[in-house]
Order: C-alpha cells, then structure tokens, then sequence
C-alpha cells in the first residue's frame, strides 16, 4: 500500500471530488424530500448508497487500490454523460421551470456534472494512470 503521499495529486484531487459528490447527492435528497414534505422518500436510500458507494471510491483511491481506480472511472464517465445528456434535454425543451425546485435543482445538476466530470478527467491523466499499474 502506498503512503498518501505517494498518491499522485490528481488522484488525492479526484477522490475528493468523489466525496464531495457522494455528500452533493445527499443534500439534494435531504432537500428535495424536505421540500416535498416526504411524500416519496424513496429516493433517499438511493442517495446514501451513492454516499457510501462515492465513499468507498475516495477510500479506494487514497489506498492506492486498482479497482477504485476503473470504478470511479466507469462511474465517473458514465454519471457525467448521463449528467451532461439531461442538461442538454432540459435546456432543448426550455423545461426548467418543471423541475422540482427549479433554481435549486439546477445549480445542483450542473455542479454535479461539473463535479463527477472533473473527477473523470483527473482518473485519466497520466500521472493518474501511472499510479494504477
């Protein structure tokens, strides 16, 4: 196991991120139900596991573990072009009044994408991927 300071910084960079993501995702939850007076708290398990599972990333890739390295990968592309394809349906129709909070549910969505996308590129730098082989 290498020591945290044998961790390149794009890396120690990027599992933060995915902390902060994980902690982004349960504020929107506890909002969002707040806000609707928990009438479908049904997406607030989905949050914690994307806490925990962000959570396990981070601890991953601070450990220097090569499987957290390919999953914040996968799930980083995956959350950010999924992220970035709802903007653009949202923006193309001019439907952001439908969202529920609208000011509120935009800022968070275009900081997530900002967000799981900048950990996505800091994975694939090379020094990232250096530290992985």
């Amino acid at each position: 196991m290498p020591s945290p300071s044998a961790i390149p910084r794009s890396v120690r960079t990027a599992a933060m991120l995915f902390a902060l993501y994980g902690v982004m995702v349960l504020a929107n939850a506890l909002v969002l139900q707040t806000a609707g007076g928990w009438a479908d708290a049904g997406e607030f398990p989905r949050a914690l596991l994307r806490l925990f599972g962000c959570g396990a990333i981070a601890y991953g890739l601070m450990r220097g573990v090569r499987w957290a390295w390919w999953v914040g990968v996968v799930f980083a592309g995956f959350w950010s072009v999924m992220g970035a394809g709802a903007l653009l349906v949202i923006a193309r129709m001019g439907a952001w009044d439908t969202l529920p909070m609208p000011g509120f549910s935009a800022a968070f969505l275009v900081c997530s994408v900002l967000v799981v996308g900048a950990a996505f590129a800091l994975l694939l730098q090379p020094a990232s991927r250096d530290a992985f082989r």
